[in-house]
């Protein structure tokens, strides 16, 4: 038995389907004229970081740009911010984050 289905059992509480409120949140840019990548680049466990990514960046920054489609940077206010993408760390709780990758 699931440990949700357990604890349901044990309480009496039915289980729902799972939702993720989403909060409007804005772009720095016209989100009409362009599309964008969500990027989060940096963890707080270090094994989880991704070295190159100024690098990995920087390659694909004319293709990118050809399409029109921006990279926007989420993440905590203490993370590095990357060139060549709006950063918007620390700008937004959770439900904003799920509006911008949903």
């Amino acid at each position: 038995m699931h440990l949700v289905e357990s604890y349901a059992l044990n309480t009496g509480v039915k289980i729902g389907k799972p939702f993720v409120y989403e909060k409007y949140a804005g772009l720095p840019f016209d989100e009409n004229k362009f599309k964008y990548i969500v990027l989060s680049p940096f963890s707080d466990k270090s094994c989880k970081n991704y070295d190159l990514w100024e690098e990995t960046i920087q390659i694909l920054t004319p293709i990118l740009n050809k399409y029109k489609i921006k990279i926007v940077q989420v993440g905590a206010p203490s993370h590095p911010r990357l060139n060549h993408v709006h950063c918007i760390n620390g700008e937004l709780d959770i439900n904003k984050c799920a509006y911008l990758c949903i």
